[in-house]
């Protein structure tokens, strides 16, 4: 499917995408892979959650919204959850990239898991000295085996020499998001100028300042049902990667297969 217009928005079918998301967080506590990667699909249930909250509506009197004519109506926050929505893209993308693609590649997915929890180090090392407040007592330790591991890892070893500097700098996603999605499945051209529409909101665009002076409610509550979506499909290819570890109803597995198919190419496996 190449377009969200084959579908109209379904709050429950959202819902029932939400509850399986963070029923597939607690099913993932229970496998072999580090428990950060339950903590991603957690983050990214999480993320959908709080859109379904915009999705009800503010009070426009209450925020002294500068439109006098529909003051008393409820506003939808579409540029919020446009954003909620790129933050969950990018979490399913993580994802996707350090536990689901090296599938049983073990050294590359060592790899990939050590750099990106060294890069959350430095980051966090960074914040606690602007910050100028004492780091976690095993920040230290932690940082010192995950550079370690990546000392011995073969596949780190073979980077060349300015890779492997910035992994160990805290930079650790090698390829860009649009390489990644396609990865995941997902065609770059719908996912690229989707990305490039939901950065608009997260970083302020034009769009985002036009939007939220321009658009009426109800347009505002037909684009964040388009945001919602867009999370649905998001969440049904997050669900559908792991259906051998959650106890779904037909209804609900049809549900997650027909929104993990809504953008449609075969996703790639590390060798």
């Amino acid at each position: 499917m190449a377009s969200l217009e084959f579908a109209n928005f379904r709050e429950h079918q959202y819902l029932l995408l939400v509850s399986s998301l963070a029923g597939l967080a607690r099913g993932l506590h229970r496998t072999q892979l580090p428990q950060e990667a339950g903590g991603l699909i957690l983050k990214l249930a999480f993320h959908a959650a709080s859109a379904h909250s915009l999705f009800q509506g503010l009070d426009l009197a209450y925020l002294g919204h500068p439109s006098a004519e529909h003051a008393s109506d409820k506003f939808f926050d579409h540029v919020t959850t446009q954003a909620l929505t790129r933050m969950a893209l990018e979490t399913y993308l993580t994802y996707y990239h350090v536990f689901q693609q090296p599938a049983n590649n073990v050294l590359e997915r060592e790899l990939r898991y050590c750099a990106w929890r060294l890069a959350s180090l430095k980051a966090e090392g960074r914040w606690h000295s602007a910050a100028s407040t004492a780091l976690p007592n095993n920040w230290s330790a932690v940082t010192t085996t995950l550079k370690q591991s990546l000392a011995s890892n073969a596949l780190f070893l073979r980077l060349d020499r300015k890779t492997r500097s910035r992994i160990e700098e805290g930079r650790w996603r090698r390829p860009p998001w649009a390489v990644i999605a396609e990865q995941a499945g997902l065609p770059k051209t719908i996912s690229s100028p989707i990305y490039n529409m939901l950065s608009e909101s997260m970083h302020s665009g034009a769009y985002a300042a036009y939007t939220v002076m321009q658009a009426r409610p109800a347009t505002q509550r037909s684009l964040v049902e388009t945001d919602l979506l867009l999370m649905m499909v998001i969440m049904g290819k997050a669900i559908h990667s792991h259906l051998d570890i959650l106890v779904l109803s037909q209804d609900v597995r049809e549900l997650v297969e027909y929104w993990a198919a809504a953008w449609s190419s075969e996703p790639e496996t590390a060798k």
